[in-house]
């Protein structure tokens, strides 16, 4: 009896395996920014833009299938190095 090792193919109804989605699974790309809540709605609309075309720019996004999310957080919500973001002094 023979050892070698067989290849499996995915079918097309398996998700395929190989490292590196292939370009129709990468159209809908998805930034999410978390941030203390108070910036106003003009910064947060050029900060959007911003990161659209950094993304078109740098990562061949397509803005039209880009998504922005805004994830805001109170500071009392959150903590860096133990200490509560509304207790900090920088």
């Amino acid at each position: 009896m023979s050892s070698a090792p067989r290849t499996v193919r995915p079918s097309e109804h398996q998700p395929s395996l190989v490292a590196g989605p292939p370009a129709e699974r990468n159209s809908m790309p998805v930034v999410t920014v978390e941030m203390w809540t108070g910036r106003s709605q003009a910064q947060k609309r050029a900060l959007v833009r911003a990161i659209t075309d950094a993304m078109v720019a740098h990562a061949g996004a397509k803005p039209d299938n880009l998504h922005v999310i805004i994830h805001e957080v109170p500071k009392e919500n959150w903590a860096l190095a133990g200490v509560m973001g509304d207790e900090r002094k920088d």
